[in-house]
């Protein structure tokens, strides 16, 4: 979702098509993530890992080396995000 409102953020005029536009974008860039990306943007979002988040982020590694290169390609992790009201 994060990815969804900045790619909102660049439009200065919301219309459907922008709306519907940025949702699909930020889909497509979920389902192209690397494992690496995935580190990356946890990295930027918990900088100061608490035990609580360390532990979330623990979880979230081991599932990407075992989810392979691109660990969110299945539509399970993105298809159920939906623009509706445009």
């Amino acid at each position: 979702m994060m990815k969804f409102y900045e790619n909102l953020s660049e439009h200065e005029k919301l219309e459907g098509h922008e709306i519907s536009q940025s949702l699909i974008q930020a889909q497509q860039w979920l389902a192209h993530l690397t494992g690496e990306d995935v580190k990356a943007c946890l990295e930027l979002a918990f900088p100061n890992k608490p035990k609580t988040v360390s532990n979330y982020y623990n979880f979230i590694c081991k599932d990407i080396q075992d989810n392979g290169n691109h660990p969110y390609s299945d539509p399970y992790y993105w298809a159920g995000f939906i623009c509706t009201g445009l």
